[in-house]
């Protein structure tokens, strides 16, 4: 457990290392990518063009559904508090795993899923993927920096987040 915290407290000041107004704003403005209303947007545009509802919005819209709802089941299981360290944003659930992280891993892990099965062109599927792979880093890289988690809640975001979009992604 030691090697955790120690782990926690490094991921945490090499985050803020250069904090400053500016990268503040950034973070927040980041952060607000992965909340649920961006989220839901994303969603509803993969329903309004009949290419995206086609291939991907059925199984996108289950795995970031099915990712909310193990993530309100595991902050009840665990119940970790948040950081006790200076907090830029207020959140109000418990903090393990992160919610933010766990609901874009699903969601973007869906679309390069789905992208490597049903696209032709490598050079979309790449430029997807790395658009994609940035968002789910610095959506979470946000979350540690504001304070609100801890890496481990990230990482564990990502984790669950992943296997859920696989799991739902797999026969697409």
């Amino acid at each position: 457990m030691e090697l955790i915290t120690t782990f926690e407290n490094w991921a945490y000041s090499e985050t803020v290392e250069h904090m400053s107004p500016a990268l503040t704003a950034t973070m927040k403005f980041i952060t607000h990518l992965g909340d649920a209303i961006s989220i839901i947007i994303i969603c509803l545009i993969l329903i309004a063009i009949p290419f995206l509802r086609k291939n991907y919005s059925v199984r996108v819209i289950l795995s970031v559904i099915s990712a909310s709802i193990l993530n309100s089941i595991l902050k009840l299981t665990f119940a970790r508090e948040r950081p006790n360290i200076l907090q830029l944003i207020t959140e109000k659930s418990y903090s393990f795993p992160s919610g933010h992280s766990m609901a874009n891993m699903a969601l973007y892990a869906s679309i390069v899923f789905i992208s490597w099965k049903k696209l032709k062109n490598i050079d979309t599927k790449i430029f997807i993927t790395t658009i994609s792979s940035i968002l789910v880093i610095i959506i979470g890289i946000s979350r540690v920096y504001l304070g609100v988690h801890y890496i481990t809640d990230v990482l564990a975001g990502w984790a669950f987040g992943l296997i859920i979009a696989y799991l739902v992604c797999r026969k697409a």
